[in-house]
């Protein structure tokens, strides 16, 4: 059954981008105080990226791009702070007038100056996204790149992601999770760094600007282009064809487990041939067969013929991530991705919103969430070998001056980066979805829940 699982995919070539947009103004309509701040007072690290070229007299001929950047196209697009920015020029409105899953034209422009390409100017094309977060006064968005392009260093791709901070105060736990992911060794975690954001010469606040999840080759790039990607969630959030049943919930349908297949390769899925078709609807019930064989499995404990199926190192690690997070949707609610790779070999990730963790949607910290997944309470509960592996894993990950120790010590660094971002976005919107108190409250009970929270795992987790 397991090798029967043949991927016949299709290629394409992806080529090089950019972005840009419009003229600076209308900044002084943005206050630059908050609570008695100023953007000069604030303290920030400089950002780790190195400063690889200055900016001459003449100009500069930006690579692969067929542009001549002038010192007065940098002064044209100036940084709002120590962040990068992002300029977005839409015709006929601001960002108001995006609409959800409907892409727009746009210009987008990206100046930075800790890069090669310090100003990137190109046409693009931007929608809304999200669920419960389109709804926010800070809305999310999807970028794509008429060409592709490697943007702060993150490697080259035509899609990404403005990431809204508008229901975290802190504006910290997608940003510092998903760091903590690459570092725990999460594969095809989406690299991110923060931005601020200026639409038609207005500002819009600060984004997380994101690698979008995708087959891709700088993303989660599977050999030969071949294998295919996946959302779990609960029924009552999708209707698909491309399903398979990951778990049946006897009383209550909705709240059953779908796996709902986003990529297949380069397949497009929403224009499939005739003959590509044929082959899914072969395909599927093989699928479903598999996964089936995969939980069986995980109900009876038995990790030794998993290994076979599964990549044990990427259900360690999502585990342990989101227990430590308490991340309400991992109890495969809703954003939680999976791949089986061109061996037919299924791996946890790439990990994805984490905005509302750490206490925020649920203040607990002394109890598991991920435990209500199915597959990982087969796991935890059935499977010895599985929770000897989170353990040592764990006590790996806590030794001193180890990556946990790291990522709880760097919450004030962050915080100190993005000082001068954080007074403009908390002027523009001081409200936030959840836990609305000050930012410094708000960073302060970030601290003390991840603390309790650590001490939680140690006791649950961690080898004396």
């Amino acid at each position: 059954m397991k090798r029967s699982l043949c991927f016949i995919l299709a290629t394409s070539i992806l080529c090089l981008i950019l972005v840009s947009c419009s003229e600076n103004k209308g900044m002084s309509d943005v206050s630059q105080t908050y609570k008695d701040r100023t953007v000069e007072e604030a303290q920030y690290v400089p950002v780790k990226r190195q400063k690889q070229e200055v900016i001459s007299e003449e100009g500069f001929y930006m690579s692969g791009s067929g542009t001549y950047v002038t010192p007065e196209t940098v002064e044209k697009y100036p940084k709002l702070t120590n962040l990068p920015t992002v300029y977005i020029e839409l015709e006929g409105g601001d960002l108001s007038s995006v609409r959800h899953g409907v892409y727009s034209k746009a210009k987008i422009t990206l100046a930075d100056e800790y890069v090669i390409d310090s100003v990137y100017e190109r046409s693009a094309q931007i929608k809304g996204r999200g669920n419960w977060s389109w709804s926010f006064a800070q809305k999310p968005y999807t970028v794509k790149l008429d060409e592709g392009a490697d943007l702060l260093g993150m490697g080259k791709a035509k899609k990404w992601v403005l990431v809204t901070v508008h229901s975290d105060k802190t504006m910290m736990h997608n940003y510092m999770t998903q760091k903590l992911a690459k570092n725990m060794g999460l594969y095809g975690t989406c690299d991110n760094e923060y931005v601020d954001v200026v639409c038609n010469g207005k500002y819009a606040g600060t984004y997380v600007l994101t690698e979008k999840i995708q087959l891709h080759e700088n993303r989660v790039a599977l050999k030969d282009d071949k294998g295919a990607l996946f959302e779990i969630e609960m029924v009552y959030r999708h209707t698909c064809d491309n399903c398979v049943v990951l778990y049946e919930d006897p009383s209550d349908r909705s709240k059953s487990i779908h796996m709902r297949m986003i990529e297949y390769g380069k397949w497009d899925l929403e224009n499939l041939s005739p003959s590509q078709l044929e082959w899914m609807n072969y395909f599927m019930p093989l699928l479903q067969e598999h996964i089936n064989t995969v939980s069986a499995l995980m109900q009876e404990g038995d990790l030794l013929e998993l290994e076979n199926y599964i990549d044990v190192d990427s259900f360690v690690n999502w585990y342990l991530l989101n227990e430590l997070t308490r991340n309400f949707d991992s109890a495969f609610v809703t954003s939680c991705y999976c791949f089986l790779d061109e061996d037919n070999i299924l791996y946890m990730g790439p990990v994805w919103d984490y905005d509302t963790c750490y206490g925020i949607q649920d203040a607990a910290y002394d109890s598991s969430r991920i435990q209500d997944a199915p597959w990982f309470a087969y796991l935890i509960n059935n499977c010895e070998k599985f929770k000897e592996l989170v353990d040592a894993r764990w006590t790996e990950l806590r030794k001193d001056n180890g990556v946990i120790e790291k990522f709880y010590n760097s919450i004030r660094d962050v915080s100190n980066y993005i000082s001068r971002s954080e007074i403009l976005q908390h002027t523009l919107y001081p409200d936030s979805e959840l836990l609305n108190v000050p930012y410094e409250e708000a960073l302060e009970y970030f601290e003390t829940w991840l603390s309790n929270r650590l001490i939680w795992m140690d006791e649950n987790f961690l080898i004396s």
